[in-house]
């Protein structure tokens, strides 16, 4: 007998307790929730010509916490890609806090932010410490204006085309 005046149990038979209460008082917080909503591999920008032609081709929208560069994509959806280097954080742990805080506003703001872009994250200066709350709201304002700018450039260049004299490059 246990101390608790039931039968002990095996270890593995604890285990599985301590893992199914720890399942329930997750749903009862709602973190079981949030997993529905996270980002899936296909949102990630990760190969090195992708952040190239969204560089060459982006438009670009700076805040006080946020450079953003958009670029439409052939795809339908919203992608993300962070670029954050030593500049910003000499410290991996500083770094990786700020990817992290990137990838957790635009995980909650997807459903704000232009569909069919890829949007680049740079923190706009060094040494930043900034909040969800202030990189959510400033994520979804800076996306929008980089993609109305990335609309506005690209018909000015088929206007341009059209005409048959060479846009702005």
């Amino acid at each position: 007998m246990g101390w608790d005046g039931l039968p002990a149990a095996s270890g593995r038979s604890m285990v599985w307790v301590a893992r199914s209460c720890h399942k329930e008082s997750r749903e009862e917080s709602g973190d079981a929730m949030r997993s529905r909503f996270g980002m899936i591999p296909g949102m990630r920008i990760r190969s090195e010509a992708d952040f190239k032609r969204i560089y060459r081709r982006g438009s670009r929208a700076r805040g006080k916490i946020l450079l953003v560069v958009a670029c439409e994509n052939e795809l339908g959806r919203t992608r993300l890609g962070l670029s954050v280097g030593r500049k910003i954080w000499k410290l991996a742990v500083r770094r990786n806090r700020l990817r992290r805080i990137f990838r957790e506003a635009f995980r909650l703001t997807y459903p704000e932010l232009p569909q069919g872009v890829d949007l680049i994250l740079i923190p706009a200066e060094p040494r930043l410490d900034p909040t969800l709350e202030e990189t959510r709201r400033e994520l979804v304002y800076l996306a929008g204006k980089a993609h109305r700018r990335h609309l506005e450039r690209r018909a000015s260049e088929e206007a341009a085309a059209a005409e048959g004299r060479e846009g702005p490059t």
